[in-house]
């Protein structure tokens, strides 16, 4: 009987010290994303005025930005595009929304599945990179549509292979 708790203690120990690990190597892993997210909020904050947060999410395009989601004093939804070297806001209301470029997307090509869509720069057009995966010749692709932030014409497409 002594010998079933102790088997029973080793393995709860083993678990927990398994479980330590795991969420240590996760936070060091996270570390520099979590900090790259914290400056960009701060940035928002001091030049573009943004005075809560909703969202961040990364878009790496010709250079990488954290695009940084949420409202300004008046209570009014802005973008923010942070890279290293600039900021740029928009209000949201002056361009097209994300669910628009969910919509153009599927226009064109209805059975497409999105996977995620951020708002980005391509060259120097601030946009809204549409990532999705759709068939095309009886075989599955992937494809980046870039529209245009400000009045939502396409831009470009981009195909790649599905492998």
């Amino acid at each position: 009987m002594r010998r079933k708790w102790r088997i029973a203690a080793a393995l709860s120990l083993l678990v927990l010290l398994l479980g330590i690990a795991g969420y240590r190597f996760y936070t060091i892993i996270q570390s520099d994303t979590w900090k790259e997210e914290d400056t960009a909020i701060q940035k928002a904050k001091e030049k573009a005025g943004l005075v809560t947060t909703d969202k961040v999410e990364p878009f790496v395009g010709d250079r990488p930005y954290m695009i940084v989601s949420g409202d300004n004093a008046e209570g009014k939804k802005l973008i923010v595009w942070v890279s290293e070297t600039e900021v740029h806001s928009e209000l949201a209301d002056n361009g097209m929304a994300r669910e628009a470029a969910r919509q153009k997307v599927l226009q064109t090509k209805p059975e497409a599945e999105i996977m995620r869509i951020t708002p980005g720069k391509l060259e120097n057009t601030y946009c809204w990179q549409v990532f999705y995966k759709a068939e095309k010749d009886g075989k599955k692709r992937l494809y980046y549509d870039y529209y245009q932030f400000k009045d939502g014409s396409l831009l470009d497409t981009w195909t790649l292979s599905l492998q």
